[in-house]
């Protein structure tokens, strides 16, 4: 019996948190040479001849090869958003044939970038490919694209009615029985949308509410050189470059341009929770701190804090480490251990370790003609151990494993997060067992589903400036400046010139409507 918490939450949606640009440059949307046009037969687009870039290095099986080898069974389209590692297609419909399935599969991967070659996000990708009757049986939600996508991909492909329903299959088919056993109940609740369950992902536990964001110091600089962690670090410039110029001053490969979207802000925009409202990080004390004292470290204006020792190990030698997406609070009274060097933990950004629902799944689709035939296959790729492994690492020959872990594969930085079910799929190096997934998520609290989310659509061209058309300007003022707070002041106008108070205004608006109705 499937018990469903039903979520009461506000009708907003996720925004796409800025991803840290680190070495940041100009995003290249052209294709690489891994890119091949598919021109869909007839059968399979639904007579249109319309034209999809897949992307991948060649080990993909099309739609007629897969109806030649099994021309009496249905052949399932699975749809992803990514496709740059193979899938061992032909083995996948070996073992499915050797189980006695009536069905094979046919694996159909987008371009795995921002936008493809006609400037459409992954979503809007799939949106033609339906209003055109071009066959989807299992479909990946994918990614959002700040800018042109607007909420979190499982929200917006629920809301487009493109994901069916999976609440009967896992009470009444003995497959969607297998399946809700094989997965936690609590993930399960972190896929409830609305008025049910229409997606599922088992190749990580659910988010968390809010991250975490910290400035660690290695704690024996911090004692050799007396540096004072109760104050700035450009007020103690001195002892900052005297560390510079004998040890790596950060382990991060982080230039100066890689600064304006540090911690994860959201367009610049920066919760205070001293304020209990938004404001612009140009008005936080850290921000300007760190900025000026990367601007001073930067003697040769090319955006790179140079080191004497820069041949030493990052993570042993270095002075800071920025950590910006951590789930879990570190503690700021007494050093912690990273790879064996101490570090003192200083707090940057409060966040939230409660759980919140998946941001996306992969689902059945709606339009789909074979729609039981999918489910199986996809309860079947989450219940079935070899056929996980298969999906997640290919064939023996593709992998090496030591002690139950697989310590070198080529296919499994994508087909992990495609695939995956951590609760019975081989761990890599650095993951925890089931058993340590389960007492994480034992530990963890409820699903949260009341949490605030902001919904950028009304301040949308602003966001997309803020996202995409600061890195130029802000390398070009940089080389060009003759002292610090004037290119600081020239580049926080520029910043607010894109539409950075409407954005602060428009969140705040949100937030506080949001406050209000709790």
């Amino acid at each position: 019996m499937i018990h469903i918490k039903k979520p009461i939450c506000t009708c907003v949606t996720f925004l796409m948190i800025l991803s840290l640009f680190a070495s940041c440059g100009n995003v290249e949307t052209d294709q690489p040479s891994n890119v091949t046009t598919i021109q869909q037969d007839s059968q399979n687009s639904g007579g249109s001849g319309f034209s999809v870039s897949y992307a991948g290095s060649g080990d993909y099986l099309t739609y007629d090869e897969v109806s030649e080898l099994y021309p009496d069974k249905t052949i399932l389209v699975w749809q992803l958003d990514m496709g740059t590692a193979d899938i061992r297609a032909l083995e996948v419909n070996e073992y499915l044939d050797s189980l006695g399935k009536d069905y094979a599969v046919c694996f159909e991967p987008m371009v795995p970038f921002f936008a493809n070659s006609d400037g459409k996000s992954y979503t809007q990708s799939v949106k033609v490919k339906i209003d055109n009757g071009e066959q989807i049986d299992i479909i990946n939600t994918g990614s959002s694209v700040s800018g042109i996508d607007s909420g979190s991909p499982y929200d917006r492909f629920c809301q487009n009615g493109w994901l069916e329903k999976l609440d009967s299959y896992l009470t009444d088919t003995q497959a969607g029985q297998a399946l809700y056993a094989a997965i936690p109940e609590k993930m399960w609740q972190a896929f409830v949308n609305g008025d049910g369950i229409y997606g599922v992902f088992a190749s990580a536990l659910p988010p968390t509410a809010k991250n975490y964001s910290y400035i660690s110091l290695n704690a024996n600089m911090v004692d050799k050189y007396g540096y004072n962690m109760d104050e700035s670090m450009y007020s103690q410039i001195d002892i900052v470059k005297e560390i510079n110029e004998e040890h790596i001053f950060m382990s991060d490969y982080v230039n100066v341009f890689g600064m304006p979207y540090m911690w994860g802000t959201e367009d610049f925009a920066y919760f205070s929770e001293a304020d209990d409202k938004y404001i612009s990080i140009f008005d936080t004390p850290f921000y300007s701190d760190i900025f000026r004292t990367f601007y001073e470290l930067d003697t040769n204006r090319d955006g790179f804090i140079s080191s004497i020792a820069q041949e030493m190990p990052f993570y042993e030698n270095a002075f800071v480490r920025l950590q910006y997406y951590v789930k879990y609070p570190l503690d700021t009274e007494n050093p912690t251990m990273y790879s064996g060097v101490p570090r003192y933990n200083i707090l940057i950004k409060t966040g939230d370790d409660s759980l919140i629902p998946y941001g996306n799944a992969t689902g059945i689709c709606s339009y789909s003609e074979h729609k039981d035939e999918a489910f199986d296959l996809l309860a079947l790729s989450l219940t079935d151990e070899h056929l996980n492994n298969l999906l997640v690492y290919g064939t023996e020959e593709d992998y090496t494993v030591e002690n139950g872990v697989v310590t070198q594969n080529e296919l499994s930085f994508q087909n992990f997060s495609r695939f995956a079910n951590i609760f019975i799929c081989m761990p890599q190096s650095g993951d925890e067992s089931a058993e340590g997934y389960e007492q994480i998520l034992n530990a963890a609290g409820d699903i949260k589903y009341d949490l605030f989310r902001i919904n950028d659509s009304d301040v949308l061209d602003a966001v997309n400036d803020l996202n995409f058309n600061v890195q130029d300007p802000l390398q070009n003022m940089y080389r060009e400046s003759s002292d610090f707070d004037t290119f600081y002041e020239e580049f926080k106008d520029y910043v607010y010139s894109l539409g950075l108070q409407d954005v602060i205004d428009e969140y705040n608006r949100q937030y506080t409507e949001w406050r209000n109705a709790q």
